[in-house]
């Protein structure tokens, strides 16, 4: 071999060796910028996190006697209504549910109180702390909202109640009176009976999946694929036949609407998670309805509305894990 043919093999190993020296030199560069430029981010978001915190003042003593007493004046309220005589059924059994689901709701917040130990009170972490004092404000939100409309549905109900006797008063006067006049009574008592919404009973709302074929009731979020809504329409014996247009209105625990026309409509007050028509002709039918979404269920406590019309004639709640 010539001497200069050696010398230009000698050059190639040493000219390849060079260039991936280089090439290994940029991405090392390039990992530790991409490192530097995380590390400050997240420090960045702890340091927002921590100034929240210190913002807020919160500390896991002063959160838990908060949700003590958040506790102790929702369940008073609902003690309040549920002492009523003449409570009406159906709200007396909404009631006792949603009883249960700020049970359910007060142990939840009480483990982020707890910490990652669940076991003493000063472990918890900033998150969880911020954390709790969200869930206590939605709690608080959220549960007032529907005892509101509990004590609006009920004197609803009383005064329909006393409608309903005024009536009765009027035609057991009539009925002592001439046929004429019992003809007047019961055009009177079929149009007390016969208009605005038609009544609801035995209101359910249950999260559920397919197991060995059926659907079963599963309460873990990540589990769920879809939500049953069941109800029974009541009887009325002067009810006019026609199709009702029923709308279901299912609210996450973030507070957003569960709708598949969340794209198309900006007014959340306008979404719908079912709209169903219902033949009403006065006979009691059991209605079974369902939604289903892609995304995952996310946990927390969802609140249910069964709507006629414009008027409120269902409420529900339930619990995802």
């Amino acid at each position: 071999m010539l001497p200069q043919e050696e010398t230009k093999t000698k050059k190639g190993p040493l000219f390849i060796f060079i260039v991936l020296f280089l090439v290994s030199l940029v991405f090392s560069g390039y990992l530790f910028l991409k490192y530097t430029e995380n590390a400050k981010q997240n420090q960045r978001q702890n340091d927002e996190l921590l100034l929240a915190y210190e913002v807020l003042n919160l500390n896991a003593d002063s959160l838990r006697n908060l949700l003590d007493l958040t506790k102790q004046e929702l369940d008073a309220r609902m003690n309040e209504i549920a002492n009523q005589s003449d409570l009406n059924s159906d709200l007396r059994s909404q009631l006792e549910a949603k009883r249960i689901s700020l049970d359910a709701a007060y142990t939840r917040i009480n483990s982020l109180l707890a910490g990652d130990e669940g076991v003493d009170l000063t472990v918890a972490t900033p998150k969880n702390l911020l954390e709790a004092k969200r869930e206590i404000i939605k709690l608080t939100k959220s549960n007032n909202l529907y005892i509101g409309q509990i004590e609006r549905l009920q004197k609803e109900y009383e005064m329909a109640k006393k409608t309903s006797a005024e009536y009765a008063d009027v035609a057991f006067s009539l009925k002592a009176g001439n046929d004429s006049l019992k003809i007047m009574n019961d055009s009177l008592f079929k149009k007390l009976k016969g208009t605005g919404s038609f009544k609801i009973g035995n209101l359910s709302v249950v999260p559920v999946r397919t197991r060995h074929g059926k659907l079963a009731m599963e309460a873990r979020a990540s589990k769920v694929e879809q939500i049953k809504v069941n109800f029974k329409v009541l009887i009325s014996e002067y009810a006019k036949e026609e199709p009702r247009s029923i709308t279901v209105r299912i609210t996450a625990p973030n507070g957003s609407v569960l709708s598949d026309e969340n794209d198309s409509l900006m007014d959340s007050n306008e979404l719908n998670t079912i709209i169903e028509s219902v033949r009403y002709d006065g006979k009691e039918k059991t209605v079974n309805l369902y939604y289903r979404q892609k995304a995952k269920f996310a946990k927390g406590e969802y609140d249910v509305e069964i709507v006629d019309g414009k008027t409120l004639i269902g409420i529900y709640s339930f619990i995802l894990n």
